[in-house]
C-alpha cells in the first residue's frame, strides 16, 4: 500500500477538511480527494463521512487509523534503525505530551546523550492516549507523562514530583487573568478538591512556558513550576498567590513489559531520576 495515501488519510482525520489538508500538505485539493478515493477504492469501503462543513471517519475509518499510524510509525522507525551511524549501536524512542517536552525530555535528551553517545533517540509529542497506543504496539519505547496509562502489559514507575506553585504578575496577588496549564487531569481534580473551582481561563495552553511569557508580558495569573518561576518571584516581577495551595504533579514513565530495549530503558530511566532536573526548567 502507498504510504503517501496513509499519510494522507491521516492528514484529514486531523484537518478535517479536504481543502485544510491540502494546505497542510502543500497539495491542491483535487489531489488530495483523489487520493482519499484511491485509498477507499483498494480497501473496497468509504472512510470518510460528511457531516455538514466536516468530515468525520466512518467505523471503517476508525478501524484503519491505529493501523495506519502504526505502519507509517513502524517505517519510520525502521528508516532510522536503518541509518544509524557507525558509532551509533542502538535507538530509542522516548515519547512525552507537549507540556513534557516543555522541559523535562528536553532537557534529560541531553544527559541522555552525554551519558550514552552510542544512543540514536527518535523523540515523539504526542497526546496521551496516542502515547499508550504506540507503547503497546511496542512502536514507542519509553513514554513520560503525568496521567499514567491503565493497560495491560505495560509497567509504570514514578520519577520526581513538579513542584507547581500560583504565581500572579499583579500586585493584588490575586488570580485574576488566569492561563489555565494543561498538567493532566488528575492536577485538575486535586485542585478543584482542595481550593474550589479555578476561575474562568482567558488562555488555555499546553506548555508552562507560553503561559510565563504571557502573564509577564500581559498580566495573569498561572500554576507554574518552582524553578521556571523562582528567579521572577525574587526579582518582584511574579508574586505568589496566598491561600492558594502548593500542588505536587506526579510524572511517570511507561514502557512495555516484553520490550527488548529494557537494558538501555533502565538506563535511561535512571537518568530521568538523577538529581532535581525533573523540573520542567
Amino acid at each position: 500500500m502507498d504510504t503517501e495515501l496513509l499519510k494522507t488519510f491521516l492528514e484529514v482525520h486531523k484537518a478535517g477538511r479536504f481543502s485544510r489538508a491540502a494546505e497542510n500538505l502543500y497539495l491542491t485539493q483535487s489531489a488530495v480527494s483523489f487520493r482519499i478515493r484511491q485509498l477507499e477504492q483498494s480497501l473496497g469501503v468509504a472512510l470518510f463521512a460528511r457531516q455538514r462543513s466536516q468530515l468525520t471517519l466512518t467505523a471503517a475509518g476508525e478501524r484503519l487509523l491505529p493501523h495506519a499510524e502504526a505502519i507509517l510509525s513502524n517505517l519510520e522507525r525502521a528508516r532510522l534503525e536503518v541509518a544509524l551511524g557507525e558509532e551509533q549501536h542502538n535507538q530509542l524512542a522516548i515519547g512525552g505530551t507537549a507540556n513534557i517536552w516543555d522541559g523535562v525530555l528536553s532537557e534529560a535528551l541531553q544527559r541522555i546523550h552525554n551519558a550514552i553517545p552510542t544512543l540514536g533517540i527518535r523523540g515523539e509529542a504526542l497526546p496521551s492516549a496516542q502515547l499508550t497506543r504506540q507503547l503497546l504496539e511496542r512502536t514507542l519505547d519509553l513514554a513520560v507523562m503525568f496521567d499514567p496509562p491503565k493497560a495491560e502489559g505495560l509497567a509504570i514507575e514514578a520519577l520526581p514530583c513538579v513542584r507547581l506553585l500560583p504565581v500572579t504578575s499583579f500586585a493584588d496577588q490575586s488570580m485574576s487573568g488566569y492561563v489555565h496549564v494543561d498538567w493532566g487531569t488528575a492536577f485538575d481534580i486535586r485542585l478543584a478538591r482542595e481550593s474550589g473551582p479555578t476561575p474562568r481561563p482567558i488562555l488555555r495552553v499546553s506548555t508552562s512556558h507560553i503561559a510565563l511569557n504571557f502573564i509577564l508580558n500581559c498580566g495573569g495569573s498561572a500554576y507554574l513550576p518552582e524553578d521556571r518561576v523562582a528567579e521572577h518571584l525574587q526579582s518582584g516581577q511574579l508574586h505568589r498567590v496566598e491561600g492558594e495551595p502548593t500542588v505536587e504533579r506526579p510524572v511517570y514513565c511507561a514502557w512495555h513489559e516484553h520490550n527488548e530495549n529494557q537494558d538501555v530503558i533502565n538506563q535511561v530511566k535512571v537518568l530521568l531520576k538523577e538529581g532535581s532536573d525533573l523540573d520542567l526548567r
